[in-house]
C-alpha cells in the first residue's frame, strides 16, 4: 500500500494521540492546536469531516466547535 492508498487519519500528525486531548478544556484544546494541527498535512482533510457535521465536537483541522460553527454562517 503506498501513501495514496491511506486514510487521511493514518497520515495525521495526531495519529495515535490520546484522543482527549481533543475533546477536553481550553487549556488542551489550545496544545492539541498548537501541537498538532498547526503542522498536519492533511488539517483541510480534517477539518472537512468536522464541518460535515454541526454537530462534531472537539478539535477538528485546528478548529473547535464554536469556530466552525462561524465558518458555517458565512
Amino acid at each position: 500500500f503506498g501513501i495514496t492508498a491511506m486514510g487521511w487519519k493514518d497520515r495525521a500528525e495526531c495519529k495515535g494521540v490520546d484522543t482527549n486531548v481533543f475533546f477536553s478544556g481550553a487549556a488542551s484544546t489550545a496544545q492539541a492546536v498548537e501541537r498538532y494541527c498547526s503542522k498536519c498535512l492533511v488539517s483541510d482533510q480534517c477539518l472537512a469531516e468536522g464541518m460535515a457535521s454541526s454537530r462534531v465536537f472537539g478539535i477538528w483541522g485546528g478548529t473547535t466547535q464554536s469556530d466552525r460553527t462561524r465558518m458555517r454562517a458565512w
